[in-house]
């Protein structure tokens, strides 16, 4: 496991991070919004890539595959509008030691296509209710659109993923 993270870590921090230098210099201090996201997305990508290594399951695979896609879309949006906002973004050694500790593992008798069916449904129900937070207390307008922008694929993926476990849980 550690060498899978290692070999694909640096490809899901790329799209969070690309503007690390920059965004660092930028702001004393990042949006607490910005840095859930921002770890939320990273684990998403490492947890979907892991599960991709270990499914024999299309319909594990469809939604992985999904959550990649769209995740490293949205992280690459986001470093882009912290950039354009100068919101610091976390540092690549706090944004993978945090996804790291967000990774689990298949308990005792349990698929890994239900572990992580479980595990993205969880994080699904939390990241709604992240944007939904951000929707309703932003002080920051562009940070809101985003938010509102962005709640529809969340629910999305929490559907699919709600799916997935229906199919996977003993």
């Amino acid at each position: 496991m550690p060498a899978l993270r290692s070999r694909f870590m640096p490809h899901a921090l790329s799209c969070l991070l690309g503007l690390g230098a920059l965004s660092s210099a930028l702001a004393a201090s990042a949006d607490p919004f910005v840095d859930q996201l921002a770890v939320a997305g990273a684990a998403e990508i490492q947890a979907s890539q892991t599960v991709l290594t270990k499914t024999q399951f299309d319909d594990t695979r469809t939604l992985a595959h999904r959550l990649i896609d769209d995740h490293t879309d949205l992280n690459q949006k986001l470093v882009a509008l912290a950039s354009q906002l100068h919101i610091a973004m976390p540092d690549a050694a706090t944004v993978q030691a945090q996804a790291a500790k967000m990774q689990v593992a298949p308990a005792k008798g349990e698929s890994v296509d239900a572990a992580f069916a479980t595990e993205q449904v969880k994080a699904h129900e939390g990241a709604v209710k992240l944007f939904q937070n951000e929707i309703a207390t932003a002080t920051i307008p562009e940070l809101k659109l985003f938010a509102q922008t962005n709640l529809a694929m969340m629910e999305h993926h929490l559907k699919m993923a709600n799916r997935l476990l229906k199919t996977h849980r003993k």
